[in-house]
């Protein structure tokens, strides 16, 4: 036992001076043959040795095999994936496949860490799983084979997606002044929450965020459009936008007829009668006979010498910011003279009977005249020659009544006539 170690020790002895590395590997290679013969030598098992002190190939192998026999490999026929549509109220699944006759389990994981009761082939996503990253782990086994686990790429879960977004329509007239309203459609699921926006050339219409939307002045020859917004809990809020409509001006309406009123006669005020869209601006223009009269540009008209006979009439412009203008002329009348109104009737005085005078009040007139006629009465018919303010009582008149028309006169007005009330003359 010993000579065989000494044998080793020379051997190592003889192979130190070499330095070069093809001279090491022949050195370390004869050092191996010589301790695995001193082995052999020791056990009783050895051949007889080679030429140059290796062993011979032929040598036979132990009579003792390995009480492990190595266990065979289960091959993958499909690699384990995560399968689906990855987002909220999805369902993914596991899908892979192995050796035939193996028998797979699973785990599914969020963010790494195990999904408590997730060990089916599929997997239901839920709130919880939004913005997680999903991995599923198959543990596979078959009688004879080595178990093997394999883990899937992980899938980042997303919001839901609507299944309906439809885009919204508009309608009412696109006109300033008229209101517009939008309409969301049918979007599913059921129960989203609805905002509103209204776009003017692609620009937010501040507080514009009702179903309705009046026009302005603002949106007059504008693009106009409305957004609709659907948010749900767990589902990717979502905007969708109507087709655009082109705004026109809008249409001032008359809420009543344009006219001229008052009393169209010399020394009256004529004035516009007339109802508009509310917020408008009107200036006005009167015309004597066809002409501008020059600074009428009132909504009333003193009425002067110079309009008597003549037709007056008005003409009105009427502008709003946003609005189409509007001109209307009113129907001409013809202008007269002032008339008088009898506020108390001329009264007769003086002695009823043959040769007394009678005197005539004048009365009194709305306007004072500047003249009087007279006009005398025997029963309603008038008395030849009796002109004048006073009448002398003839015996023709006896036992007759007695009356006086009075008529006021005044430079551009029409004559007026009060008569007094009858007096009765005595018979003798």
């Amino acid at each position: 036992m010993f000579g065989g170690t000494e044998m080793l020790s020379s051997r190592l002895d003889e192979v130190r001076p070499q330095r070069t590395r093809t001279s090491r590997i022949l050195a370390y290679t004869a050092a191996a043959s010589a301790f695995a013969l001193t082995g052999a030598l020791i056990a009783g098992t050895a051949a007889p040795a080679a030429p140059g002190g290796f062993s011979s190939p032929s040598a036979s192998p132990s009579a003792n095999p390995s009480p492990h026999p190595t266990l065979r490999t289960i091959a993958v026929v499909k690699p384990l994936v995560v399968s689906g549509t990855a987002r909220y109220d999805s369902t993914i699944k596991a899908t892979g496949a192995w050796t035939p006759g193996s028998n797979a389990t699973y785990q599914w994981y969020r963010n790494s860490v195990a999904i408590k009761g997730a060990t089916g082939t599929s997997l239901r996503l839920g709130t919880a799983d939004i913005r997680a990253k999903i991995h599923v782990v198959a543990v596979v086994k078959l009688s004879g084979y080595a178990t093997r686990t394999d883990t899937s790429s992980s899938v980042t879960v997303g919001p839901a997606l609507f299944t309906s977004a439809p885009a919204p329509t508009i309608s009412g007239t696109a006109k300033v002044g008229h209101k517009l309203t939008v309409s969301a459609g049918a979007w599913a699921p059921a129960a989203a929450t609805l905002g509103y926006q209204w776009y003017r050339n692609g620009q937010a219409v501040s507080g514009a965020t009702a179903v309705t939307y009046t026009l302005t002045a603002a949106d007059k020859g504008a693009d106009l459009k409305a957004r609709v917004r659907a948010a749900k809990g767990g589902y990717t809020t979502t905007d969708r936008h109507s087709a655009p409509v082109k705004v026109a001006a809008g249409t001032i309406s008359a809420t009543k007829a344009f006219k001229i009123s008052g009393t169209a006669r010399y020394g009256s005020t004529l004035k516009v009668s007339q109802g508009w869209t509310p917020g408008v601006k009107i200036t006005y223009q009167w015309y004597r006979n066809g002409k501008p009269v020059k600074g009428a540009t009132k909504s009333s008209f003193a009425l002067s010498a110079k309009d008597i006979g003549a037709k007056i009439t008005v003409r009105a412009t009427v502008t709003k910011p946003g609005y189409s203008s509007r001109a209307v002329t009113a129907k001409a009348v013809s202008v007269g003279k002032a008339v008088f109104s009898v506020k108390t009737a001329p009264k007769i005085t003086g002695t009823k009977k043959a040769g007394a005078i009678l005197r005539a009040t004048t009365g009194s007139f709305s306007a004072k005249p500047t003249s009087y006629g007279h006009q005398w009465y025997r029963n309603g018919k008038p008395i030849s020659g009796a002109k004048k303010s006073s009448y002398r009582v003839v015996k023709a008149d006896r036992g007759q009544k007695i009356s006086v028309r009075v008529t006021a006169k005044r430079t551009y007005y029409v004559n007026k006539t009060a008569r007094s009330a009858s007096v009765r003359i005595a018979a003798r």
